[in-house]
């Protein structure tokens, strides 16, 4: 299972679905088992319910003398409290496995790259910011293209939300140049969204519009094309194309969370509002307010 770990995910997880801890023999085999078992399902995209499995591996391995277990088993940790938004506990997690310290740079460059990202979430973005910058020096070292890729952009985002977008630009147009050369049509993507946002706060919509086509031509085909959809009709909209924006925000709707509906909604709310159709521009409102309270209940099951 180890061993498939980073090429197939997938059949380490089958493997590991064969057996239970209860099956393990001692506690270094259930440790192991743990830790893998919480890898796997991280590395196929599957939330982590709870943190009862890698909690296993903690009691092990914090006293252990190998670091780099010691450091992976705390990253993952911080994997499952980050899975549930639980930003506080997925820093603390961070934090010790870097106090361990960790000689494997792969896994020191996840932490970094995974801490910056809880900082983020948290609005603390001196930190995030100081984070970033270590991702990517450790990235330097180990020559990773996408290691550098991912703090570029983390550092284009930190100055997008506090406004800088002169920075902001600088780190993303680096950003899609390292995409285009390993030719990663999903980053590229992101990118040019970043990019077009960027132009489209600075009012400057022409240019924006040009970058979120260029987007839409990147996209793989089994992309989730809901959120490219929603930032080309905000776009069609401010250069009052209201029409074509219509459009494409109603495209927007098919397979958007929750969140992104009351965007939706919200940007044909503003321009039915803009345009007297008052009638329609109310439902809208009425749409908005429903998604927020199913967002409230959410949140409370959640919670309980």
């Amino acid at each position: 299972a180890d061993s498939l770990m980073l090429s197939k995910p997938d059949s380490a997880l089958n493997l590991l679905k064969n057996f239970s801890i209860q099956e393990m023999p001692n506690k270094s085999a259930k440790a192991m088992y743990a830790l893998l078992l919480t890898q796997a399902l991280d590395k196929n995209y599957i939330h982590h319910q709870n943190d009862s499995m890698i909690t296993i591996a903690i009691d092990y391995y914090k006293n252990n003398e190998n670091n780099n277990l010691k450091a992976k088993a705390y990253f993952y940790l911080g994997r499952v409290y980050q899975d549930n938004e639980e930003y506080i506990k997925a820093t603390e997690a961070y934090l010790t496995a870097l106090n361990a310290p960790p000689t494997d740079k792969k896994l020191l460059l996840q932490i970094y790259n995974n801490l910056a990202l809880c900082y983020e979430s948290q609005e603390f973005y001196i930190q995030a910011m100081k984070t970033y910058k270590e991702s990517y020096s450790t990235a330097e070292l180990l020559k990773d293209k996408y290691g550098i890729l991912h703090a570029m952009r983390g550092l284009g985002n930190i100055y997008a939300i506090q406004d800088d977008e002169d920075n902001a630009l600088t780190y993303y147009q680096t950003s899609l140049t390292i995409a285009q050369s390993i030719n990663d049509s999903i980053w590229q993507t992101a990118i040019l969204c970043d990019i077009a946002k960027i132009y489209d706060n600075l009012g400057m919509h022409i240019e924006a519009k040009k970058n979120i086509e260029h987007a839409l031509k990147c996209a793989p085909y089994n992309a989730s094309f809901s959120s490219i959809y929603f930032w080309k009709g905000t776009i069609l909209r401010n250069l009052e194309e209201t029409d074509s924006a219509i459009c494409y925000l109603s495209k927007a709707k098919i397979n958007a969370d929750i969140y992104a509906k009351a965007s939706i909604y919200q940007t044909l709310y503003e321009i039915d509002k803009k345009r007297k159709r008052f009638e329609q521009a109310i439902l809208y409102n009425d749409y908005i307010m429903i998604l927020y309270k199913v967002w409230f209940i959410i949140r409370r099951l959640i919670a309980s």
